[in-house]
């Protein structure tokens, strides 16, 4: 049987990797006693996948685990659980059963969420910013913004107004849902860097002067974009 685990990461634990993650996960899992499921083979692994890999140096309210258990347990005694083996900064936040065929979170992401804080040197040097959510307005209604996207094996233009879904300014905070599909995969400080740059600074903004937490991770069913926190049930 498949669950999904929704955790939170926050505070120094934003600059651990993704794959220092999994290290943790993979020993915290064991810790708890949960029944997991292992594969076949000479080098049998516990059977788990995670969501997107959070860029170095964000926090997070919604990091994705799927692992399969060989046996049922409650939900809540799932989340007390491993929440007993957490460290500061990881929380535990719900344990779902999936539907048998539910993709798992990787493949199943097409946007996220994210709340950005600029730092304090950053606001000092850009003033007055009492009509920012106009000039959002304004740069949303370009006609396009073109970016060079670089991969490993290429480079492609790119106009990121269409993969831009949600882009506001509230109480000091700025707000994106952005695509986060495996074809394209937008970063927030991309987006921020390209709105700035169409203020007329050249800024080159990056996770130093840039505070960014994501709020949820999204899939799309029947053209509506759903929280992988919405898939499954409580049991």
């Amino acid at each position: 049987m498949k669950v999904r685990v929704r955790f939170e990461k926050k505070g120094v634990l934003k600059y651990v990797g993704h794959l220092d993650m999994m290290r943790y996960f993979q020993k915290a899992i064991s810790r708890a006693n949960l029944p997991i499921a292992y594969s076949e083979g000479f080098n049998p692994h516990q059977i788990m996948s995670f969501g997107n890999p959070l860029g170095l140096g964000m926090t997070s309210s919604a990091e994705y685990m799927d692992i399969e258990l060989l046996e049922e347990i409650p939900s809540l005694e799932g989340i007390n659980r491993l929440n007993n083996e957490m460290v500061p900064g990881i929380k535990i936040l719900s344990f779902r059963y999936l539907p048998d065929k539910a993709k798992n979170a990787m493949s199943a992401t097409w946007a996220s969420s994210y709340k950005i804080r600029l730092s304090d040197k950053l606001k000092a040097e850009l003033g007055d910013m009492t009509n920012i959510s106009h000039r959002i307005d304004d740069f949303m209604s370009l006609d396009e913004c073109i970016i060079t996207k670089k991969t490993k094996k290429s480079t492609r233009e790119l106009d990121i107004l269409p993969l831009i879904y949600e882009f506001k300014y509230e109480e000091k905070y700025f707000y994106i849902k952005c695509s986060s599909s495996s074809g394209d995969n937008i970063k927030p400080e991309v987006i921020m860097n390209e709105f700035f740059k169409y203020l007329g600074y050249e800024l080159e903004l990056d996770r130093v002067n840039l505070s960014i937490e994501r709020l949820d991770i999204y899939t799309l069913e029947d053209e509506n974009l759903i929280s992988l926190d919405d898939i499954g049930v409580n049991k």
